[in-house]
């Protein structure tokens, strides 16, 4: 059995080393000698113990390498397999000779050719021998795992890496480096920064002229660099490609890019996301500290080999201004807190926004790449090199070209690389460079522009009409284009022939000293600088100038004509069913589908006939296009789109054609179908067909123009004629949502939700833009800082987070002072500091640029805080609880002011801010913020509820438990007037002003609208019965009051009562909530079915 299990592993060996492994003759031997033991009879091993236990003992070493497959690459394990074949064919030759002389024979003949004592000790030796070689074995295969175990562990670090950051590739794939010879000036003043940089500098910045090549640089630095395993990473940016210009990206992508430089750092990100997955979702200040800088920081052996370098080339095609601001910050100011070893070196043109960014930094050294005589030397070694390489493919002359001609062109590039480049991009593609050269350089060119010019009118046949024709055409497509096309796809949208001479593919050819296709088959102009010219109408009295305005408008047309030939019901053949469609779209389809609403939206020349043909596209495939567009997944964008287009056409075209009504009324009834129905199309293509059209209004244009009785379902009942009031219903929440804010320019909603998220919506098109953010307990309170930018939520846990209302990311949180449930939170009115009130007693006010309370946690009540209120100008914060205590703060100070009261139920700031109202049981005072004297009171009335100051402050609303509404002359303490009505106790009703205060109502009450002065009543709203209305919101004009009683949501004149509008039949159940939008066209609603919903004021 034990020369069975060895020979199975010694076959093992011989299958499983190849020919060429120095084990496998030797396991080849091994096997042999090994399977001559067979002719050894059996009965005869046997009769010698020690022999016996010896092939046991062999034996039981092969059993611990049966596994040999899984570890067979092991270097170190080839090893000490090597010495257990030694070891067993030296053995196994020993048995046999052991046999031979007399195994199993006479005792006198083995006594006389060897002792038993000395064959014992063989034994032995043999024995003790393989011991040691099993126990090399297992050490060796334990070393072996961890080794294994270890490297696994490091993919599955950059694995669980690569899945949190999502980096984004923006490699040098495409980028030439320097030139043999060339830039070596520059390449040792930046190497040598980097190796000793001045005055501890950690950021290099290089800005440059367009076309001096400074991408080259930057790829022959990280070749340099990455060559000597000192380049941590390097980003190269290009505007022409979204991901690759993205500033969100960056430092996400760095911190990658840093992780597969050294495992170490790899290990460390893989722990800190490990313990904090929010961080790749959090602010660009958290991310650029927690993936950079701490990594880089604690493990200071990295720059035990020399300084560790970062290269960032084209900053300024990261994004615009506006986008990368954020990046910039970070870059400007926080990189100072590198490590000492860490450089970074960064390219772009001088924009002014960067030039503002870096400028007075001490950490940042400014080095302009200037045009010297060294560029120019460099410029000529190019040129020389580039036309001897021509010379010789195209077997000219040896003295071609002339060194009066070089030294011409020499002179002409200027140092611009960018100019010789082209230049030999066009004398290599000719088809005479001789004639070419010479015909180019007739006339001195001293300048980029002048260069283009000459290169564009050497390339073309600019005599034929038809060529220049082509030129602009194609060229304009090029230029304008929203993304970078195919010169298939060009052809097809201008409905040109892919074949002839005359295609977009011939063009690029022709062209191509200032043209290139790209590696995903895009064409593209050569440099941003090559756009600049074409795009610039002061160039050569514009000559070679493309009109934009022109080019879109005609490549609106070109789209139009494009999808009215492609589209039609079931484009791609499909069956409707539940199942999401995997179809996809040819890529000029799919361009003309999304971006022709915005070519057709930037022209003003020609855009009544533009409307036209628009016009009458919409009345053949309006619901076809809303197919494709499902088909994208884009229906979200559908709606923005036909916002978009309405305002065009209400600006360019509808003021002054004859057509207004008819042509806005389909964008309009297109825009609504799309809205309402836009759940519905995004399931499936064909649901448009099947679901939404059959239950559109009967009387809508879209319903009377494309529903077909004999193919399409009918709804035969009084469904709907006109379109309903609700614009939109935002659905995704799964438990009922908790609290609702609307962004101060009203373009985003922002929700929490029993859920344990949080989601921002587009409040035009209803699309999710960001979320669900999870990772909280229920939400009970969020809101928007004043300017838009940051979220603020607080959940039934002790936490509060602030994050981007953009990114999602987290940009202080979980902020952790309070001991339980935080109820509310509210951003100060410069946005600089956040107040929150909890269930633990306890108010505290937060710095947002540290996360550190400044004031608080308030403590030393005898019961909850009832009230919380900010001042105006966020110095003072006034609070009061049920130990009737009045506390006014000083914000920046940090004093105290103190009141004792009975419990105080109300508190509120006057508009103004100098005074407060606060209302202990029976009692009213209004105190001097400043001070806390009492200026006015007490004023009695029954228990309080609620105190609200008029807009202007001179009038104090209360309600109490004796249901009662009184109104207060908050100067001299009189009460104007009491209303007396029957609505129940403790409902905790208030007083709402009108925005003038000429006029308010009162919450949870059946709804009426008094005079603030006189306390008669204006208008008393039709409703039923009494029913009170939990929420009641005047409009921003004060002309409009909005309520909510159990049928739902109606909107009356605030002057006489009339109902306006509604009820509104989206809201199914209590509207808990309701908030008009700035310009008071929009309501935003939220019911106690976790429904957001938003409603056109005019319209229903």
């Amino acid at each position: 059995e034990s020369l069975k299990a060895i020979l199975d592993v010694l076959e093992k060996f011989v299958a499983v080393f190849n020919q060429v492994s120095q084990i496998h003759p030797i396991a080849s031997a091994a096997w042999k000698v090994v399977h001559g033991l067979y002719a050894i009879p059996k009965a005869q091993l046997e009769r010698d113990e020690q022999v016996t236990k010896l092939i046991c003992t062999i034996g039981d070493v092969y059993s611990s390498v049966r596994a040999l497959d899984d570890v067979k690459k092991a270097k170190g394990l080839e090893d000490t397999i090597e010495k257990i074949l030694q070891a067993t064919i030296e053995c196994t030759s020993f048995i046999q000779k052991y046999t031979r002389d007399g195994f199993g024979g006479e005792q006198l003949a083995r006594l006389v050719h060897q002792t038993f004592s000395t064959t014992s000790a063989k034994i032995k030796k043999f024995e003790t021998r393989f011991r040691d070689l099993k126990e090399a074995f297992r050490d060796n295969v334990i070393v072996q795992v961890a080794l294994v175990t270890s490297h696994t562990a490091g993919h599955v670090e950059l694995l669980h890496l690569k899945h949190h950051l999502s980096p984004v590739n923006m490699g040098a794939f495409n980028q030439r480096p320097c030139h043999i010879g060339t830039r070596s000036f520059e390449i040792m003043s930046i190497t040598n920064w980097v190796n000793a940089p001045v005055d501890g500098c950690k950021l290099l910045w290089l800005p440059g002229p367009p076309g001096f090549g400074k991408s080259t640089l930057s790829v022959t630095l990280a070749h340099n660099f990455a060559k000597a395993r000192r380049l941590g990473a390097s980003l190269f940016f290009n505007r022409d490609v979204q991901d690759r210009s993205d500033p969100a990206v960056v430092i996400l992508s760095l911190a990658y890019q840093l992780a597969l430089f050294d495992h170490r750092i790899a290990k460390y990100l893989f722990d800190a996301i490990s313990e904090r997955p929010s961080i790749p979702n959090s602010h660009g200040l958290n991310q650029f500290s927690e993936l950079i800088v701490k990594p880089l920081t604690s493990l200071t052996m990295l720059g035990d080999d020399g300084p560790l370098l970062i290269i960032l080339d084209a900053l300024d095609e990261c994004g615009d201004e506006r986008t990368r601001r954020t990046l910039l910050t970070i870059l400007a100011k926080e990189s100072q807190h590198l490590p000492s070893y860490v450089r970074v070196v960064i390219t772009s043109r001088p924009n002014d926004d960067i030039v503002r960014a870096f400028e007075h930094q001490p950490h940042v050294q400014r080095r302009d790449l200037e045009i010297t005589r060294d560029n120019t030397a460099d410029v000529e070694v190019f040129l020389r090199y580039s036309l001897g390489e021509v010379a010789a493919e195209r077997r000219l002359r040896s003295d071609w070209p002339s060194e009066e001609l070089i030294s011409l062109l020499i002179s002409s590039a200027g140092g611009l690389f960018i100019w010789a480049e082209t230049v030999i991009n066009g004398v290599r593609d000719s088809a005479d460079p001789t004639t070419h050269l010479t015909d180019l350089m007739k006339e001195p060119i001293d300048s980029l522009p002048q260069l283009y010019a000459t290169t564009l009118q050497t390339c073309g046949t600019w005599d034929d009409d038809a060529f220049r024709r082509d030129f602009f055409q194609i060229f304009g497509a090029i230029l304008i284009a929203k993304r970078p096309l195919s010169p298939k796809t060009i052809d097809g949208l201008l409905s040109r022939s892919s074949d002839g001479p005359l295609s977009t593919s011939q063009m690029a050819s022709q062209f191509r000293a200032v043209l290139y296709i790209d590696s995903k088959g895009a064409v593209r102009t050569i440099h941003p600088s090559f756009y600049d010219f074409l795009s610039d109408q002061t160039h050569f009295n514009g000559t070679w100038s493309i009109n934009l305005d022109v080019q879109n408008r005609d490549f609106a047309l070109h789209c139009i004509e494009f999808l009215d030939r492609e589209l039609k019901e079931n484009l791609c053949g499909l069956v409707h069913s539940l199942e999401p469609t995997t179809a996809t779209l040819p890529e000029g389809l799919s361009y003309a589908c999304i971006f022709w609403i915005q070519h057709a939206a930037t022209v003003t020349d020609g855009a009544v006939a533009l409307g036209d043909r628009i016009h009458e596209f919409f009345q053949q495939h309006a619901i076809h296009w809303l197919e494709a567009v499902s088909i994208l997944a884009q229906t979200r964008q559908a709606i923005a789109l036909l916002k978009k287009l309405m305002d065009w056409a209400d600006v360019s075209v509808t003021q002054s054609h004859a057509l207004n009504d008819g042509f806005r009324a389909l964008i309009w009834d297109s825009w609504r179908f799309c809205q309402y129905f836009a759940d519905i199309i995004e399931e499936h293509p064909l649901a448009v067909y099947h679901v939404a059209l059959p239950f559109a209004p009967q009387n809508s244009l879209m319903y009377q123009k494309f529903h077909r009785e004999d193919t399409m379902p009918k709804v035969v009942s009084d469904y709907c004629t006109l379109w309903p009031s609700l614009l939109l219903s935002l659905t995704g929440h799964v438990h009922s949502v908790t609290s609702i804010a609307i962004s101060p320019d009203g373009s985003r909603i922002a929700s929490g939700s029993r859920d344990h998220t949080i989601r921002v919506w587009d409040a035009a098109t209803g699309a999710l833009v960001l979320g669900p953010l999870d990772g909280y307990e229920v939400i009970t309170h969020v809101a928007f800082s004043p300017d838009g930018a940051r979220i603020v939520s607080c959940s039934r846990g002790p936490d509060i987070f602030l994050q981007d209302a953009t990114s999602g990311s987290l940009i202080l949180g979980p902020l952790q002072g309070h001991r339980s449930q935080v109820a509310c939170v509210a951003f100060s009115p410069d946005g600089s500091k956040i107040v929150s009130w909890a269930l633990d007693e306890t108010t505290c006010v937060w710095d947002l640029i540290t996360g550190v309370p400044i004031l608080g946690p308030l403590v030393g009540y005898k019961g909850h805080i009832l009230s919380l209120a900010l001042s105006a100008d966020g110095a003072r914060i006034i609070s009061g609880g049920l130990d009737g205590t009045i506390r006014i703060w000083d914000a920046a100070a940090l004093t105290k002011f103190e009141d004792d009261h009975l419990w105080v139920h109300a508190v509120a700031f006057s508009p103004d801010g100098p005074r407060i109202v606060a209302s202990a049981g029976e009692t009213i005072d209004v105190i001097d913020a400043l001070t806390g004297a009492v200026v006015v009171g007490p004023l009695s009335s029954g228990q309080i509820e609620l105190a609200t100051f008029s807009p202007d402050g001179l009038l104090l609303g209360t309600t109490d438990d004796l249901e009662q509404c009184c109104i207060w002359d908050t100067t001299t303490g009189a009460s104007i007037f009491t209303l007396e009505s029957s609505v129940g106790r403790y409902c905790r009703r208030k007083v709402i002003f009108s925005p003038d205060g000429s006029r308010f109502t009162i919450s949870r009450s059946p709804i009426c609208i008094w005079d603030s002065r006189t306390g008669a009543v204006i208008a008393r709203p039709q409703q039923r019965g009494d029913e009170r209305s939990n929420s009641v919101v005047f409009s921003p004009d004060g002309s409009r009051l909005a309520f909510s009683p159990s049928g739902g949501v109606l909107i009356c004149d605030s002057s006489n009562g009339a109902i306006i509008l509604g009820p509104l039949g989206g809201v199914n159940g209590p509207c808990w909530r309701m908030a008009f939008s700035a310009d008071g066209f929009r309501l935003c609603t939220l019911s106690l079915n976790r429904l957001v919903e938003i409603w056109d004021t005019a319209t229903g």
